[in-house]
């Protein structure tokens, strides 16, 4: 029987076009929070249009279709969706690409590979930051 008492877990929005990422991410974050998946930015966006509004959305950089740069941007330029925190993870190292990120938005930046405990830190700072 469901505990009413127990707070909802925050919804997080994977998105990433390796599935082997979005599987490490899902069994990463599964404990603390509900997570939905998403393979690019066009797919996360139709998704948030048909109502499901994530709490935070972490996404890969570089992506087919739409970018994680592309669909960050998209979201701070919308009304509806402008407010929600962003995760951006990259396989880029340079300064140059995160202050690019980091000044389009995002509320983290995070260098692939990534050590599970700074993602769910991560997480909680910018859902905190929110709040």
């Amino acid at each position: 029987m469901p505990d009413f008492n127990e707070p909802i877990k925050p919804l997080i929005l994977v998105v990433d076009d390796d599935p082997g990422i979005r599987m490490l991410l899902e069994f990463i974050l599964r404990k603390q929070f509900r997570v939905e998946l998403s393979e690019d930015g066009l797919d996360a966006m139709a998704r948030m249009a048909r109502g499901r509004m994530p709490d935070l959305i972490m996404t890969d950089l570089e992506m087919p279709q739409l970018t994680g740069l592309e669909l960050l941007e998209q979201i701070r330029c919308s009304g509806l969706f402008q407010d929600i925190p962003v995760i951006l993870l990259s396989g880029h190292h340079t300064l140059e690409v995160k202050q690019r990120c980091l000044d389009a938005g995002a509320d983290q930046y995070l260098i692939k590979p990534f050590n599970p405990d700074s993602v769910i830190h991560a997480i909680r700072s910018a859902l905190a930051r929110a709040a």
